[in-house]
């Protein structure tokens, strides 16, 4: 609240040369300026005399500006040259009111010297050079101002209001003592004044008994003085107290300028309270007869909803306020907390509409997020570049337009937030997190040039050189190099508790080498993570991995426990399902049929899920129903995984699981036999089909043509299984199975040259058999006297 500027009364020169001009300076004088302007403009000032006419101007231009006309009053005074005292001024205080600091300043500066404005352009100088963000200034030229001139109440007004501002609240009373010369109503502004400067200095005893003192406040500061004596009950700790006062003040003076004040104090008790009663907000919002009112109390009635965590209704209700009052005041600052809360609700298009509707610094940043949340990382960017105009948004807005450029691919030389930012020497930490976040961002996505990004950081001096060490280590990892890994995490030194825990939990995955020793090293290591950190968000990876160790030494009990509690305690997690099917493999272990129907259940919980893992766990019901001699069921189940046209893979493997129950009941019905050369065939004539799963299948199908006599077809099964090598990568395990598979037939056969040269074709491929096949082939030569001429 600042002190009224009072306004200078010139005479008007010479009115007398139209009796309509003095009727519109009484008019004004009146407070009637609409009449004042009606009655100018019937004036042809065309036949005035030059002098007249230059009067008449002003006079309608000081009637423009009381009817709050400002930029028609500015208009005339720019075209009529404003070329003595009294216009400059009115020009002045009209490019104040139209909040045109930069423009008013100059004028105002330039009456110093100018003895009937001197005081009031000295008043006005320092607001515009407040609403500049040069305060100090401000006050230090109403200071000197004063000194030479102590007797300007409205100079002292003012300097007690900057100084307030900048926080200096004992040189706010002293500007307001003594008190000589001060009007009654500027007497109750400086009380007030130096009531908010006790409060500032946490003195809200001594604040209350000054505002106290004010009887019947003005209507100008009725509203300041009823928002400071609430402050002071809320520093009493007194929040109800406060908020009485407030409501009382609304009910009561809801005519009175500053009631958007009011609410606004209002509302910061009630955010002091946490969740506040809604009662006089609904109430005034349904009177109609109080437009004004009803409007603010719907938009803080919205507020406080949202408060109370009823965000729903509270995006109603500020629905309801933008369809009522589409241009209100705070129809901008509705739009953007509606966007911001349908942000939080992952409403992201609903939120990008209304804030686009929107003006201002906030309505910018929203949309700012919105975008980002949509994936348009540029034009994100660009808002959050435009949210950056305000002050208490700036360093937030610049950030994460900076990181917004990084997603959207834009180059370094055209980021203009990070430009920003590393030109400001206290931004530095912010710099140092956006060039992290870019390094982190391009590990994640396995980008080529991510370690030489952390690499730099961690060999820095920036705060971030542990984490992106760590991260190195994790790299390393993510590429299987544990030994790369170890020796990057045993450079980490950190006393971040949060670093200290990734890096604690890393060590466990780095330390797995698969042997006997390591995984006795790990499931320590894991035990100690989790005593150590009970609460950790790893928690659900540390146990699948203490789990794969025990399930690797045979501890299946164990392995089912630590599954267990990943599968009940973080059944949100994504490693829940991948829990619950673990935990059914680790009962498919146990050779109790029991366990092994339990298991099936378990699976079935899998399969209903639908998750990823719903048809693998029909593949492993299958298996374990073969294993209770339950072929016909299991034969259903993996019928019904291949309608589901599941994956290569997984379509391969069920193939394979189907055959071999065919063959297990071979000896019931030699059909069955067929019917599993039938399932594995399928595999076999596959082009594309890996060697691993044709290799497989053909050297079933040969065991299986053995098992119906046809030796011939067994033989040619075997042969193409293994005829053609190692070409194309290798696969050892069915290529000897079926190559020895074929010798042991023909040496049944008592063909042993044959024989021979199945022998001495796995020998002649380096592998992990090829000694044993070449130690055959000189076994039969001298067993059966067969020799090379």
């Amino acid at each position: 609240m600042r002190a009224p500027i009072l306004c200078v009364a010139l005479a008007v020169s010479a009115l007398g040369a139209d009796p309509r001009l003095d009727e519109a300076r009484r008019a004004l004088e009146d407070g009637l300026p609409q009449a004042a302007i009606y009655k100018l403009r019937q004036v042809p000032t065309r036949k005035l005399a030059k002098e007249d006419q230059a009067a008449a101007e002003l006079l309608l231009a000081r009637a423009l500006f009381a009817a709050g006309r400002f930029d028609e009053s500015a208009s005339l005074l720019e075209k009529s040259g404003a070329s003595n005292g009294e216009s400059r001024f009115r020009l002045a205080e009209n490019y104040a009111a139209l909040n045109m600091p930069a423009k008013a300043l100059p004028l105002y500066q330039g009456l110093s010297h100018d003895k009937p404005f001197a005081g009031q352009a000295a008043v006005g100088a320092a607001k515009m050079l407040d609403a500049l963000g040069r305060s100090s200034e401000g006050a230090e030229m109403l200071s000197a101002f004063l000194e030479k001139t102590p007797s300007s109440v409205e100079a002292a007004l003012e300097l007690a209001e900057i100084r307030l501002k900048l926080g200096d609240a004992t040189g706010a009373i002293a500007s307001l003592s003594p008190m000589e010369g001060f009007s009654p109503q500027q007497q109750q502004y400086a009380a007030y004044l130096s009531a908010r400067a006790l409060l500032a200095s946490g003195e809200s005893t001594k604040a209350e008994q000054k505002l106290r003192e004010i009887k019947d406040p003005p209507a100008q500061i009725a509203a300041a003085v009823a928002v400071a004596l609430a402050e002071s009950r809320l520093q009493q700790n007194e929040a109800g107290e406060a908020e009485e006062i407030m409501e009382t003040y609304i009910e009561e003076n809801s005519r009175l300028p500053g009631l958007p004040t009011a609410f606004a104090a209002l509302d910061h008790i009630y955010a002091s309270e946490g969740a506040a009663s809604s009662t006089e907000l609904r109430r005034w919002t349904a009177d109609s007869k109080n437009a004004q009112r009803s409007a603010l109390a719907l938009f803080y009635l919205a507020r406080n909803e949202a408060r109370s965590s009823k965000a729903e209704k509270s995006r109603q209700l500020f629905t309801e306020f933008l369809t009522q009052y589409p241009s209100h005041f705070l129809a901008d600052e509705a739009r953007a907390e509606l966007s911001a809360s349908l942000i939080v609700a992952n409403r992201a298009q609903e939120a990008l509409e209304i804030a686009q509707a929107g003006q201002g610094f906030r309505n910018s940043f929203v949309r700012g997020q919105a975008q980002a949340a949509l994936g348009a990382y540029k034009e994100a960017a660009g808002a959050f570049l435009q949210a950056c105009g305000a002050p208490e948004l700036e360093i937030a807005a610049l950030e994460n337009s900076a990181v917004c450029a990084l997603l959207a691919g834009i180059p370094q030389a055209g980021n203009e937030a990070m430009r920003r930012l590393a030109a400001r020497s206290d931004l530095a930490a912010i710099v140092e997190r956006v060039r992290f976040f870019e390094a982190m961002r391009q590990a994640a996505e396995r980008s080529p040039g991510a370690p030489a990004l952390l690499r730099k950081i961690a060999d820095s001096e920036s705060a971030y050189a542990q984490r992106a060490r760590l991260a190195l280590a994790e790299w390393a990892y993510s590429q299987a190099s544990a030994r790369g890994g170890q020796a990057e995490l045993r450079r980490v030194s950190t006393d971040d508790a949060a670093t200290s825990e990734r890096k604690d939990c890393l060590a466990i995955f780095l330390g797995d080498t698969a042997d006997r020793e390591s995984e006795a090293q790990v499931a320590k290591l894991a035990e100690r993570f989790l005593a150590q950190y009970p609460d950790s968000s790893f928690e659900p990876e540390v146990r699948m991995k203490l789990g794969e160790i025990f399930y690797r030494r045979g501890d299946y009990l164990g392995a089912r426990g630590q599954f267990g509690i990943v599968a009940e305690k973080f059944s949100d997690s994504p490693l829940a399902e991948k829990a619950v099917f673990l935990t059914a493999q680790a009962m498919a272990r146990s050779l109790d049929p029991s366990q092994m129907e339990e298991a099936i259940a378990i699976f079935e919980q899998v399969v209903k899920s639908g998750g990823p893992l719903s048809l693998r766990a029909r593949l492993a019901q299958a298996t374990l129903l073969n294993a209770l001699k339950r072929p016909k069921e299991a034969l259903a189940i993996l019928d019904r995984v291949l309608e589901l046209k599941p994956d290569s893979e997984l379509r391969y493997t069920v193939l394979i699981e189907k055959g071999d129950t065919f063959f297990s009941q071979g000896a019931r019905d030699p059909e069955n036999y067929r019917s599993a050369i039938a399932s594995w065939k399928q595999i076999s004539q596959e082009a594309g089909a890996p060697k691993i799963w044709s290799r497989q299948a053909l050297a079933k199908m040969g065991a299986a043509w053995e098992k119906l006599g046809n030796y011939d077809a067994a033989l040619d099964c075997y042969y193409d299984a293994f005829a053609q090598g190692q070409k194309g990568g290798p696969e050892y395990f069915w290529f000897y199975k079926a190559g020895f598979d074929a010798g042991r037939l023909l040496e049944s056969q008592k063909l042993w040259k044959e024989a021979i040269a199945v022998y001495e074709k796995l020998g002649s491929v380096d592998g992990p058999r090829a000694e044993e096949a070449r130690d055959r082939v000189n076994r039969l030569r001298l067993e059966n006297f067969i020799w090379d001429n």
